[in-house]
């Protein structure tokens, strides 16, 4: 922890920190980050699908009604 508070007051305010955050913690737990991309990733795919299904069906069911 000692290094990112380094890289936090060489870095303070100049939106570099979060990069190099990931970059480090990128080259000790790559798959600590991998199964963080993933779930956010995820996240966003079962989103994006939940939305399309529900067009969908909105768009059948309203074929039905008519």
């Amino acid at each position: 922890m000692l290094h990112l508070y380094v890289i936090n007051n060489l870095y303070k305010g100049k939106g570099i920190l979060i990069p190099l955050i990931l970059l480090t913690y990128f080259s000790v737990y790559p798959e600590l980050f991998y199964s963080l991309f993933s779930i956010i990733l995820s996240k966003y795919v079962i989103r994006f699908s939940s939305i399309l299904l529900d067009s969908y069906f909105y768009k059948s069911y309203s074929n039905s009604i008519r």
